[in-house]
């Protein structure tokens, strides 16, 4: 589910809502615009983990910087 302000969430069975991610966002990593939804999801595939974050960070005077969360 999308909400006007970008919020990506959704809902269990119970009717909590849950927030996921929100849309557009995205980093440069080598003059590339690319999906944190995309980094996210093959992260989770790769370490078998739920909950993993991934954010661009804009540094002055660095340029493709990208931090990650990850469960342990």
């Amino acid at each position: 589910m999308n909400n006007r302000l970008g919020d990506v969430m959704y809902a269990d069975k119970f009717g909590y809502f849950y927030f996921c991610d929100r849309t557009g966002d995205t980093f440069r990593w080598k003059g590339e615009n690319v999906s944190t939804v995309e980094v996210e999801n093959l992260l989770m595939n790769i370490f078998k983990k739920n909950d993993v974050i991934v954010f661009g960070v804009s540094i002055p005077g660095l340029t493709d910087f990208l931090n990650i969360l990850l469960e342990i």
